[in-house]
């Protein structure tokens, strides 16, 4: 029948049923109507105008046949509105009036039509319609049963919507009505519930008070679903806005349990924020004990890979975190690094490195941080000798060790100056 040729993509058969709907010719059902209205937003050569047109030349053949349209007659409907962009939005709310004008409950799946005809872009939201908040006045508080196999897609969408528009107190309607009665059956598979939950989350790390968001850390995160590094990343960020960065080494631990241990942008985070500013000493040493873990994934994954790759970043700031907590050899072993994988260490490690030598009064070492910078031809190079030579108990022969690195360094500089940028 009707249903089977629409199901199958056989629009054309289908529509030359719609010309003996339409010329009275055939009586038919509720489903075989909804199946033409389906059949007749597929056309592909049609405007949009026209299609609406048809749609509504259906309905008023119902009427006359006194077949009831059914939900699934206004769900095909929205279904196919959505198809037109902007153009479908007043025709959607039409569509809508009606149904309620002749009792017909909408179910999700005809409100996340609504929400996805107008919010079609995440960007949209910025001169935003405020349909949304219609919608959850009128849904606040329902208990809903599954009437639409799109039905478990509403959530997901409503909050894409509360992330795009940064509206934290719409979010936690959405989940108040998530957690009313059985309507938590319908977040969906895996994939919609994962989206739900980062979205809802990473708003919350946002915009909610630190203690609150961690909270929902405790609950939600493994229990309810298994965060994306991104998730983590924007966690890390609330606790830096919150001055909270003693807990960045639990959340690294944390990280290692969910699968993360390789995901070099949440690791590089993790560093930067633990390196950036300096810590009262206890803080340090745990810094530079997750420091030293993160080293390790590093050189596990060397060992994975055939040709092994330091990142600058992770470089400098892992030796730093050395040097702070009083880790020295380690921190000196760092340096190394830089020159085996041929990366950039920036003019503020090398100044902590010079200070280090410094306190342990080693003109030796003060010599390996000029060496480095002499290798890499780094402008600073100049201002590090005078350094040593003012800070240090330099020999004769340092000093020409010295002299021949500065000369070194200044030939190669004329002309390198411009293209070392830092940290690369």
């Amino acid at each position: 029948g009707i249903r089977g040729m629409v199901k199958h993509r056989a629009p054309v058969q289908a529509l030359n049923l719609y010309t003996e709907l339409l010329n009275n010719r055939l009586r038919a059902d509720v489903y075989t109507f909804n199946a033409v209205i389906e059949a007749k937003a597929l056309m592909v050569n049609e405007k949009f105008e026209e299609k609406w047109n048809n749609i509504l030349e259906l309905l008023k053949q119902m009427v006359a046949q006194k077949v009831k349209p059914n939900l699934q007659t206004f769900n095909t409907i929205l279904k196919c509105l959505r198809r037109f962009y902007a153009f479908g939005r007043l025709p959607a709310l039409q569509t809508l009036r009606e149904m309620k004008a002749i009792g017909i409950e909408p179910s999700l799946a005809t409100y996340h039509y609504i929400i996805q005809l107008f919010y079609q872009q995440e960007s949209s939201a910025k001169g935003s319609p405020l349909i949304i908040y219609d919608i959850m006045n009128e849904v606040m508080g329902k208990k809903f049963s599954p009437k639409d196999p799109d039905d478990d897609a509403f959530f997901q969408s409503a909050m894409r919507v509360c992330s795009s528009l940064r509206d934290l107190e719409l979010a936690y309607q959405v989940h108040g009505l998530l957690n009313t009665g059985d309507n938590w059956k319908f977040i969906g598979p895996d994939n919609r519930r994962n989206f739900y939950y980062s979205r809802f989350f990473s708003l919350l790390c946002l915009m909610e008070q630190i203690d609150v968001t961690l909270k929902w850390y405790k609950d939600l995160i493994p229990s309810v679903f298994f965060p994306h590094s991104q998730t983590l990343i924007d966690l890390l960020q609330a606790l830096d806005v919150a001055n909270r960065l003693e807990l960045i080494p639990q959340i690294w631990k944390d990280s290692k349990e969910y699968g993360h241990t390789y995901r070099s942008d949440l690791k590089e985070e993790i560093l930067m924020l633990m390196a950036r500013d300096q810590h009262p000493p206890e803080l340090q040493v745990a810094f530079a004990d997750c420091a030293a873990d993160i080293k390790s994934t590093y050189e596990n994954q060397d060992a994975r890979q055939t040709v092994p790759d330091w990142p600058a970043n992770p470089l400098n700031y892992i030796a730093v975190l050395f040097l702070r907590a009083g880790r020295t050899q380690e921190a000196w072993k760092m340096l190394e690094l830089f020159r085996k994988h041929n990366k950039i260490p920036r003019n503020e490690l090398l100044n902590e490195f010079m200070d280090s030598a410094k306190a342990s009064s080693s003109p030796d070492q003060a010599m390996e941080v000029v060496k480095l910078a002499s290798a890499f031809s780094l402008p600073i190079c100049e201002s590090l000798t005078r350094r040593v030579m003012a800070d240090f108990a330099v020999s004769q022969e340092q000093k020409e060790a010295l002299g021949n690195l500065t000369a070194l360094t200044s030939d190669s500089d004329s002309d390198s100056d411009s293209d070392i940028s830092e940290g690369k």
